[in-house]
């Protein structure tokens, strides 16, 4: 699929990095009316391609086969059979034929110098083409679409009624035309008619065809790496996958930077399926190091010797010596002495063109003469407890990629926003920004009906983030890169992964920074984290801090740091997931390490995490770090996070074996020798919650970019611990490099934080078949689903405030009480297949909101009660547990979260309504009194019969929302376990006030004295059991007053009951902060 650039608000542009560029860029050309020139008598220069090597792409219309499969005759696959006597008809419909112009399109099996095209049809009334047009690209995606506006014009002519079955009339092109794919375009028939025919298509080139083996290319787009000797890059140009891109412009590099590799060099790979083969063809640009002269090619169908170079079950197929290319695209050939019938092939190169140590392969191709070696396109039996299948993709639902994910959030009015941006390297051709660097807004309904806010798109800075982002903390650390580089900007910055503050409505969202563009005089540069605030609903925007730094240095240069031949890119594209069941932002973030004067190598995941409370501020992140969150996330080390094996139980790289630039060696050999690790399948992971399974999912980048990889999905039970475990792929059914994923539930089409055992998986660039936009349908299903609620049990809802979830008199709203019956307050569950539940009252209304219209996804909107016929998503909701942020463990209260809004549950004093998620409480009780952590913090008490019912509570603190600095504070504290200790301090500045013991009700108080010289400002009083947070409660401290006393912090008054020491204090939700930060990235060219 080309990129849907007419509904595009901006140009896409090229990617360049280390010299290389990587076009994303779809013409919007428009193939109107062209005026063709007469029909060539004489053949083009060059000789004609077999036609039987083709392969067939795209067609608008064809006829059945005639009489009967496997006759080709009617079909499109009849005009390359070598067989004058059948031939591709458009679909005549018994007398109502499609309507012109026909065409099909087709691979000629490599890249070739293209002079021209020869037609030739039946003597017959209808079919034979009149004014027709000859179209190329080298674009695999482009070349699959007949319509596409990515095909270039080569030639045109007008052909005459033929005299002969066998007559060939020539398009001779105005120019030669490099391309391997062709499109055969009829514009109207010689009579007139709607029909068109051709029984046979050729091409013709320069190149020397001489040598090529029996039978035709099986397309290399289908291949896959399953080893090689070395590679200069792990992916792009100079990996081992670049031999089969379709791109004579990139090329497999065996490793020669810092140091090159010795001879013998090999690449094995898969050609998608056990057939006969015939030989290989080999291209490779013409550069004085990289030809290669003495080659061996070997063959076996078993996949255990495939994996190892030197097994005895290979064949030695055939040998070759090549010369030096006279030609990027020139392809010189391996005859094998017999064919043989083999999956797996290892290409050895023995010996170079100049007598180097170095080999390169711009494009393998492997020859059959199989009719059909198309690979198997269903997904093999999953074993084990989980099932990934793919239901469908859709290429045409998705229509604005941009080089960072789609970050979709609700803002406090109910509105549909979501957020992407780019920031390109370079200026336009008069040096001025453009449009290149953005961030960019769309709205509307849900990500299906969203389009451009105008209006938001052109305020502030949004239009040119230039001069903002090198303005920005990162951007003041950053020095530009040397004179004559593509890199024009010290610092480019993008934002992604947005959060709206449940406080004040600011947006928040993490900064991507790509800074200090080739340090060391690569193609590269730094990355670093910062995070973003907009305090007018994202007109205007400002950077506060840092949010994630690298451990290491970020200083052009800097040989003291990285004195080897290697250096650390830093951190960079985040993906953020609010869990509010623990109370914090966990932020999974990429590195790499990179050769200098060379290319990225290795790719690792890390995650750090902060206090929602904290706001994403500087200083509040913690990184994940030796199975502990303990570094600092400006500096901090880091753990490259790996998935749960037998042979790694941790989920992390040992710190003896990350990586050290000290060690020397080019990052690949230090992986070869185990100094380093290798890059990690979890690499940018956008994570959910599937509420079907109970786990946290992932959805990484896979190391295999060749784009015939399946999309791996990977679990964790909680985000406190960090085990990621596989739970399958999508096999053959789904293959993608994918450059930016994220999860989106169906049901709602808003909201990406917590999906059901059916979701979408959306990708922009690097999708399947060379897609720029689209989402796979995925169903994840497993042996033990989580069931969250026994439904054959009745509820009470209740808060931590001792309030239970009621029906009022009038029977269609809500509000709550502190006691309840069975008419009023009891609840029956039911499931509804994905994850999701409804919630119904003992008359069997179902408690939800109106999903008609997005007001009733505001903060605030008040519960109705809705007959099961009108019901809809409004009336489904997902439970969530609780969890302990040191352990992971569910706590045993919930959330219950909107599936329409993405809203939860508040339950007030007397009042209920949706309201957004928090783990600390407001500032002010607006909205219905529903905005504590205690009236969302809810527990599910089986419902008892006989009467009114006391309700479990949840814990709670009660105590004034502000005291004075050097007077006395008395908390009491609500719903805890009978006869416990309870300790409490007050953050942010940890002050230890006392520990009191709760009573037989789990009710108790303390009252201390806060000291004179506490800092004044919002701050948090935490109560703890047994070192675990169970209860918040924001508290303002004003400045003590002049006179005022106090015995200071060194001298702390407390009175209550039985003073005792708890075994650990679980430092929870830090005060308020500044912003969230989100993450970016169109300039680079991927690996």
């Amino acid at each position: 699929m080309a990129l849907p650039s007419p509904t595009h608000p901006h140009r896409r542009r090229a990617a360049v990095s280390g010299g290389i560029t990587l076009a994303v860029v779809a013409a919007t050309l428009s193939l109107g009316a062209v005026t063709p020139a007469h029909a060539d008598t004489t053949a083009p220069a060059g000789n004609a391609i077999p036609d039987t090597q083709y392969t067939l792409l795209d067609v608008d219309s064809q006829s059945a086969p005639y009489p009967a499969p496997p006759s080709l005759d009617g079909t499109a696959a009849g005009a390359f059979d070598g067989d004058y006597s059948t031939q591709w008809a458009s679909d005549y419909n018994g007398g109502d034929p499609d309507p012109m112009p026909h065409y099909l399109t087709f691979d000629i099996g490599a890249e070739h110098t293209l002079t021209g095209l020869g037609y030739s049809v039946k003597v017959q009334g209808n079919g034979p083409a009149k004014d027709v047009e000859v179209l190329t690209t080298d674009d695999a995606s482009v070349a699959k679409d007949g319509t596409s506006s990515g095909w270039v014009e080569a030639g045109t002519a007008t052909f005459q009624q033929p005299t002969s079955n066998t007559q060939i009339q020539y398009v001779t092109f105005s120019k030669p035309v490099t391309a391997r794919y062709v499109e055969f375009k009829v514009l109207d028939a010689v009579n007139g008619s709607a029909n068109a025919s051709a029984s046979e298509i050729v091409v013709y080139s320069t190149d020397s065809v001489a040598g090529q083996p029996a039978g035709k290319p099986i397309t290399n787009a289908q291949y896959s790496v399953v080893g090689e000797d070395s590679q200069q890059n792990d992916s792009g140009d100079g990996s081992a996958a670049s031999a089969f891109d379709q791109n004579a412009g990139t090329q497999w590099a065996s490793e020669w930077s810092p140091d090159s590799a010795p001879y013998p060099h090999w690449i094995t790979f898969d050609v998608g399926g056990s057939f006969d083969l015939t030989g290989l063809g080999y291209s490779v640009k013409v550069q004085g190091n990289g030809p290669i002269a003495d080659a061996k090619v070997y063959t076996t169908d078993d996949a255990t010797v495939a994996k190892d170079p030197t097994a005895s079950g290979w064949t030695l197929s055939g040998t070759a010596t090549f010369q030096q290319p006279t030609s990027n695209t020139q392809i010189q050939y391996v005859t094998f002495s017999k064919p043989v019938k083999a999956r797996y092939v290892r290409f050895e190169a023995d010996s170079s063109v100049n007598g180097s140590a170095n080999a390169s392969a711009s494009e393998l191709v492997v020859y059959s003469t199989d009719s059909d070696t198309t690979p198997v396109t269903t997904t093999p039996p999953q074993t084990g407890p989980y099932t990934v299948t793919t239901d469908s993709v859709t290429t045409n639902d998705w229509n604005y990629p941009d080089d960072t994910p789609a970050s979709p959030f609700i803002d406090k009015d109910g509105t549909f926003y979501f957020g992407e941006s780019h920031a390109n390297y370079y200026n336009e051709s008069d040096g001025s920004n453009g449009d290149i660097r953005q961030w960019n807004w769309y709205t509307g309904t849900n990500l299906d009906t969203a389009k451009p806010d105008q209006a938001l798109n052109a305020s502030g800075t949004n239009p040119d983030t230039t001069n903002f982002c090198n303005s920005s903390p990162t951007g003041k650390e950053s020095t530009k890169a040397p004179s004559g580089s593509s890199y024009t900007q010290p610092n480019y910055c993008d934002i992604t992964q947005m959060w709206v503050d449940p406080d004040s409505g600011d947006w928040y969202g993490l900064v991507h920074n790509e800074f200090t563009p080739q340090p060391f005089g690569d193609g590269l540069h730094y990355d670093a984290i910062d995070y973003a605030v907009s305090t007018d609903q994202g007109k205007t925007w400002t950077i506060p801090g840092h949010a994630i730094t690298s451990p290491y240095s970020t200083t052009r240069g800097d040989t003291d740091a990285f004195p080897q031949q290697t250096y650390y890119y830093g951190d960079g594209d985040p993906r953020l997931y609010v869990d509010y069941a623990s109370g914090y932002f966990y932020a999974f973030y990429g590195s790499r390490v990179v050769n200098k004067n060379g290319g990225w190598v290795a790719f690792y995941e890390h995650v750090a995490r902060a206090p929602i409370a904290d706001k994403m501020a500087t200083g509040s992140w913690e990184k994940w770090y030796d199975g502990t969150w303990t570094q600092p996330g400006i500096g901090g080390k880091e753990s490259n996070m790996t998935p749960v094996t037998d042979d790694s139980p941790t989920g992390y790289t040992a710190p003896d074996k990350e990586y050290n630039p000290n060690t020397a060696g080019s990052a690949s050999q230090q992986i070869k020798n185990g100094q380093m690790p290798a890059t990690s399948p979890l690499f940018v992971m956008d994570v959910t919650y599937d509420a079907y399974l109970g786990l946290y999912i992932g959805e990484p980048q896979n190391p295999d970019q060749s784009g015939t990889a399946p999309q791996e999905f990977y679990a964790t039970k909680n985000l406190a611990t960090q085990k990621w475990f596989k739970l399958g792929d999508t096999g053959k059914d789904y293959q993608t490099a994918s450059w930016y994923r994220w999860f989106l539930d169906p049901a709602n089409k808003t909201n990406t934080a917590v999906v059901g055992k059916s979701f979408r998986s959306y990708c922009s660039f690097g999708c399947m078949n060379g897609s720029y936009a689209e989402f796979a349908n995925i169903t994840i299903d497993g042996d033990s689903p989580a069931d969250a609620v026994d439904t054959s049990k009745l509820y009470s809802i209740a808060n931590g405030d001792k309030h239970v979830l009621t029906v009022n008199a009038d029977g269609t709203s809500v509000s709550s009480a502190t006691t309840s019956d069975k008419a009023n307050g009891a609840w029956t569950f039911a499931a509804t297949g994905d994850g999701a539940y409804t919630i119904s009252d003992q008359a069997g209304a179902l408690l939800g909101v109106a999903s008609s219209k997005p007001a009733t996804r505001a903060w605030g909107t008040a519960l109705t009660l809705t007959d099961k016929g009108d019901a809809g998503v409004g009336q489904q909701w997902f439970v969530l547990p609780n969890t302990s942020a040191k352990t992971g463990d569910a706590t045993g209260s919930v959330r219950l979260v909107n599936r329409y809004s993405g809203l939860v549950l508040g339950v007030g004093d007397d009042s209920a309504a949706t309201t957004p998620g928090r783990s600390w409480d407001a500032k002010s009780t607006t909205n219905g009194a529903v905005t504590s952590v205690a009236a969302q913090t809810l527990s599910l008490a089986e419902f008892m019969s006989g009467g009114t019912t006391p309700v479990t509570t949840t814990p709670s603190l009660d105590a004034p929302s502000t005291v004075k600095a050097g007077t006395a504070l008395t908390v009491k504290a609500h719903g805890f376990p009978a006869d416990t200790p309870v300790t409490l301090v007050l953050h942010s500045s940890p002050l230890k006030l006392g520990t009191l013991k709760t009573d037989a009700s789990g009710d108790g108080s303390l009252t201390a004295t806060v000291p004179a010289d506490f800092a004044a400002g919002a701050h948090q009083l935490q109560a703890s059991v047994n070192g675990e947070v169970v209860a918040t409660r924001a508290i303002t401290v004003s400045a003590a007053s002049a006179a005022a006393g106090g015995s200071g912090s060194g001298s702390l008054a407390s009175t209550g009951s039985d003073l005792w020491s708890p075994i650990a204090i679980a430092l929870l939700l830090l005060a308020a902060g500044a912003a969230s930060v989100l993450v970016t990235r169109r300039r680079r060219a991927r690996g």
